[in-house]
């Protein structure tokens, strides 16, 4: 005879039934005579009671009932310590399941599923998914492979027709969030003879359509300096030129706020702001009282994107 596949004979594990029916003392006595194990009796109506068996038992404590004409049973619950043991048997397929959904799930939702251009910069779609796509950012790449603020200076500093850029995520898409420059339809001139950071900070990307890069991805640079020069060598001959270059600058600047009154982080915030001009820059505030006055020194943290063109 082939044995049961699951064997929950030595298991804490038990079944309660309700049973309606009369001479319920005849059914006791059947069930002990018959190795059946009972663990609890409970008498909750004339002719009902409750009787919880060992629910390795289940089988054999049907036919006895059947044997002495009980029909009407239900069973309430299956309880014990292996409980857990039973529902995953029970359920193994549901368990499975859900286990994989919840890893398709987690998987999934880094991926890029759809790009989503908004704005008026949109009508440059295809220059925005050209410079995407040589970037190694295409459809399934994973959110966390992507810096998004680089990935939005990037695109700003490519195209001198933009002058607002912003990649944010919204579930599964990328969305470009992007403005026309007001002199998006001219024709760059040229003109300029160098490119000259206004802000001191860390040079992050570097875009040089005409001119000689004299700083590169990484560099510390200063207010004044010269990031791009008109100066070029053809055929070892110097030849000045006119610059058309980006240069994106991750700047930090430090201000000083100095109140007779305490709890102003956002006023000092709002009077760096102002010097800069710069109205989303990252800002940490710290506090020191000196000489009876409080004195706030505000380090804000932005995007500078050069361009000389």
């Amino acid at each position: 005879m082939r044995k049961n596949r699951h064997d929950f004979k030595n298991l804490d594990l038990y079944s309660t039934y309700e049973i309606k029916g009369l001479n319920f003392g005849a059914l006791l006595n059947a069930l002990k005579n018959r190795g059946i194990t009972v663990y609890d009796v409970r008498k909750t109506g004339e002719k009902t009671h409750t009787v919880t068996v060992n629910f390795a038992q289940n089988r054999n404590f049907f036919a006895i009932a059947k044997e002495l004409c009980y029909t009407d049973i239900r069973k309430i619950k299956d309880g014990g310590k292996a409980y857990p043991v039973l529902f995953f048997f029970r359920n193994l397929g549901l368990l499975v399941g859900a286990a994989l959904f919840l890893v398709l799930a987690f998987f999934s939702c880094d991926f890029i599923f759809s790009f989503s251009f908004s704005g008026s910069g949109s009508v440059l779609k295809r220059e925005m998914e050209n410079y995407l796509k040589e970037k190694g950012v295409t459809q399934f790449s994973r959110f966390s492979d992507i810096d998004l603020t680089s990935l939005s200076d990037g695109l700003l500093a490519d195209n001198p027709r933009l002058s607002f850029v912003e990649c944010q995520r919204s579930g599964n898409i990328l969305v470009i969030e992007s403005a026309l420059s007001e002199e998006g339809g001219k024709v760059l001139s040229g003109n300029s003879e160098r490119l000259v950071s206004d802000v001191a900070g860390t040079v992050t990307d570097i875009k040089i359509y005409r001119g000689t890069a004299l700083v590169k991805e990484g560099d510390r640079v200063a207010a004044g300096d010269v990031l791009v020069d008109g100066t070029v060598v053809v055929k070892d001959v110097p030849v000045n030129v006119g610059v058309i270059a980006y240069v994106t600058v991750s700047a930090e600047q430090i201000f000083t706020y100095v109140s007779d009154n305490d709890g102003e982080e956002s006023l000092a915030i709002i009077f760096a702001e102002e010097q800069t001009g710069e109205k989303d820059a990252e800002a940490h505030v710290e506090k020191t009282c000196e000489e009876g006055r409080f004195v706030y020194t505000v380090t804000l943290v932005f995007s500078r994107v050069l361009f000389a063109g």
